[in-house]
């Protein structure tokens, strides 16, 4: 939230719903920002667009995503048509069919180069590519506001095109699948439980997610203020704890385990000179 907007960084299914119950500002939606197209950061865009226009929104929205961003958007038109059409009927329905699914402009972004997404109200929004094996076009983003400075990682592993768009960033916000300690104890115990096929999706996860202290060590390069692990891989028991085995011997800034309704306040930062 900056500007007087809200930007969504991927949106799965029923998160809408829950950002509602936080009371966010849902009528200020302006922006829907996919890293990439599994099911889990794009099932909920249908509900973000309809819900947000019921809340009152009435500003558009713009997608942007990889290469098949277009696709996706218009199967959710063509899926919410009906609704829209019973929502906005003029004998019963009560939002301006203009404000729901089909009042989206959708732009897909090709390439891994760093680019400009927009810059207005003094936000500016980049996209870079990431490394998310074997998923081609995955997408990290940056938003840049009154002097501070918040990363989404996406899902990946990290690599040097991360650490340099995260560079002297206030919070970096990075996927946490990655766990050596998984492949080693869960991995043997979900398979002593006849669990194989859990125990070979989270072996997989190892493959494919960079482990906390290897993103850790990108923070620490890439002069990271905060460091926030989400998109954890599910385990046997609770333990939030094994995610910041060995993070203090790299990187000295904070490290926070991310949480449902977590929030987190930057204050704008002083013009030079000011």
């Amino acid at each position: 939230m900056a500007g007087g907007e809200l930007a969504l960084v991927d949106i799965g299914g029923g998160a809408f719903q829950y950002l509602t119950s936080l009371r966010a500002p849902v009528r200020q939606l302006s922006t829907i920002l996919i890293t990439h197209l599994h099911s889990d950061h794009i099932g909920g865009i249908g509900d973000a667009l309809t819900l947000s226009a019921f809340q009152g929104r009435e500003r558009p929205v713009t997608i942007y995503g990889p290469p098949g961003i277009r696709r996706v958007v218009a199967g959710f038109v063509d899926a919410y048509a009906i609704d829209t059409q019973l929502r906005s009927d003029p004998d019963g329905g009560f939002v301006d069919p203009r404000h729901v699914v089909p009042s989206v402009e959708v732009v897909e972004i090709e390439g891994d180069a760093s680019r400009l997404l927009y810059a207005r109200e003094g936000l500016e929004v980049r996209a870079f590519g990431v490394d998310h094996w074997p998923v081609e076009g995955a997408l990290g983003y940056r938003f840049d506001f009154a002097g501070r400075s918040v990363v989404f990682s996406g899902d990946t592993r990290t690599d040097d095109r991360l650490a340099s768009h995260a560079r002297a960033a206030d919070v970096l916000v990075h996927s946490a699948m990655g766990l050596g300690w998984i492949a080693k104890h869960a991995v043997p115990y979900l398979d002593s439980l006849g669990e194989r096929r859990d125990a070979r999706l989270l072996e997989e996860a190892q493959r494919i997610f960079s482990p906390p202290v290897e993103i850790a060590e990108i923070a620490r390069r890439a002069g990271v203020a905060q460091l926030v692990f989400s998109h954890k891989p599910p385990v046997p028991w609770p333990g939030d704890f094994i995610y910041l085995w060995g993070v203090a011997e790299v990187f000295g800034g904070d490290v926070s385990i991310a949480r449902d309704g977590m929030r987190i306040d930057l204050e704008g930062q002083a013009a030079p000179g000011r």
